[in-house]
């Protein structure tokens, strides 16, 4: 049998192109809503994706199969809690245990935190003028409240769907929430 040698300059080219391409993937002014990534990332790589995913306009990430593991999904961790626009995270066969689950959950209650408080804004400053009849003022907090709604479902929030399947995690250490 012949063995392959590989050139390690030619690794690190190709690594540093890797990083360049998602870091431009990835860049805010990118048209780029839906990414798949069927593969491992080096360490490397994941650090500069996880930066890029704080404030790409990515709508659809998806690494599955891509046996990532846990240490990989905590490097991403900080962008998947800061982006915004991210509403499915599909992270099915990527070798996750129940500790990648912290980190789902981080993304999800982030969401959540964002959701609440732009509700509370919204609201906050709603006062009904009384100098109107009860039946308006009833009609127009009603309005109110419809298009507050409107803006919260217009304005994505952050992680909607989330997939896991086909991982190591136990549904208690999920519902438990960690």
């Amino acid at each position: 049998m012949r063995r392959k040698h590989t050139n390690p300059l030619a690794c690190a080219q190709v690594l540093d192109l890797l990083d360049k391409a998602l870091s431009a993937l990835m860049h805010p002014a990118s048209q780029l809503v839906h990414l798949q990534l069927s593969f491992s990332l080096p360490l490397r790589s994941l650090t500069a994706a996880g930066a890029a995913l704080e404030c790409c306009k990515l709508i659809t990430l998806s690494f599955r199969s891509s046996l990532m593991g846990d240490s990989a999904l905590e490097l991403l961790k900080d962008g998947l809690v800061a982006n915004t626009t991210i509403t499915s995270l599909d992270l099915s066969a990527c070798a996750l245990t129940d500790r990648a689950m912290a980190v789902c959950a981080s993304a999800i209650r982030a969401r959540a935190n964002r959701s609440h408080a732009a509700h509370f804004r919204e609201t906050l400053r709603s006062y009904p003028d009384h100098r109107l009849s009860k039946l308006l003022r009833t009609q127009r907090h009603q309005e109110q409240l419809r298009h507050t709604l409107e803006e919260l479902q217009r304005d994505n929030t952050g992680l909607l769907h989330l997939d896991v399947s086909w991982n190591q995690v136990k549904g208690s250490t999920v519902w438990r929430g960690g």
